[in-house]
């Protein structure tokens, strides 16, 4: 099998000392409503072998599931522009925040008393000890995790305005496509700015850490905009 990545990405990845070969896997357009285990059949089943493990990222999980964000639902206060404008440049590309749609999700989220004290601690952690992202430490991670809603991360697609949260049900997903297709799987919230590990089949975790897992796809190969290749096979983890 031929092993594909991303422009700009590398097929081989090393942990501990380990170099792990890597196949981005490339499928349709995906839309609301499909089954997520029939991707995995359809699109990755063909490449897996024994020992390999399929890391999936988190946003086609809630796209296949529906979860979608109409942002004409959402009303913009004056509280979150104000708040979006205070947003520094660099914060604004990765975790979005700076665009007035999903600052008004965080609010609608989390709270008012949690943003402001997340503006808070990112106004001290910036200020006193000259470190940022304090913001999405306090508010969490539905908030760091919402994708979409007209920012700019990525090329534009039909979600490109749509807001798309983390998954509700990524641990039973992982579960129930290791049980029914035989496949282990681990879902992420990875971008280029960094990420999370959301669920892990749970047999894996008695073979690697979260750690380890993380460190097979830190430097983030998939590809949701016009690359369409959301799931990453990666080879022989388990000999």
């Amino acid at each position: 099998m031929e092993l594909f990545a991303n422009e700009g990405k590398q097929i081989d990845v090393v942990v501990n000392g380990v170099s792990y070969p890597r196949h981005t896997i490339k499928t349709r357009f995906i839309t609301p409503n499909e089954s997520y285990l029939g991707l995995i059949e359809q699109y990755v089943l063909p490449h897996f072998e024994r020992g390999d493990v399929l890391f999936s990222a988190s946003k086609i999980v809630s796209i296949a599931s529906g979860n979608v964000i109409d942002p004409d639902t959402i009303k913009v206060t004056p509280l979150a522009r104000w708040l979006s404008s205070k947003v520094d440049a660099d914060l604004q590309k990765g975790a979005g925040v700076g665009v007035p749609l999903k600052m008004q999700y965080a609010i609608d989220t989390v709270g008012v008393p949690r943003i402001l004290l997340g503006a808070a601690a990112a106004v001290i952690g910036k200020v006193i000890f000259r470190r940022k992202g304090w913001f999405y430490v306090v508010t969490g991670p539905k908030v760091v995790g919402i994708d979409g809603l007209g920012d700019d991360y990525g090329d534009p697609d039909e979600f490109h305005r749509q807001g798309i949260p983390l998954p509700d049900n990524a641990q039973e997903l992982s579960d129930e496509v290791l049980v029914k297709l035989g496949i282990p799987l681990v879902i992420t919230d990875i971008n280029d700015f960094g990420g999370s590990i959301l669920a892990i089949s749970k047999s894996l975790l008695a073979q690697k850490t979260k750690n380890e897992l993380h460190d097979l796809v830190r430097d983030n190969p998939f590809g949701q905009g016009h690359q369409q290749t959301p799931f990453v096979l990666v080879k022989g983890v388990f000999a």
